[in-house]
């Protein structure tokens, strides 16, 4: 009985532990428009320090 209870009991601990550690839908959403966002602007970026035309800066950004 005494095992059982104490077999609970570190469950439960291990278990609310653990909820702790993974992200929340929302913060997971926030994330990757946060990543999608800086993104965007780096190739904004390199697009403005290549000049010439959109076109020919696009390309040459296009693995950066």
């Amino acid at each position: 009985m005494a095992r059982k209870i104490i077999g609970t009991f570190l469950f439960l601990c291990l278990f609310v532990g653990l909820s702790g550690c993974w992200r929340s839908e929302e913060e997971v959403d926030m994330l990757t428009e946060d990543s999608y966002n800086q993104g965007w602007y780096d190739a904004l970026d390199c697009v403005k320090k290549k000049g010439g035309s959109a076109y020919d800066a696009a390309e040459d950004c296009e693995d950066e």
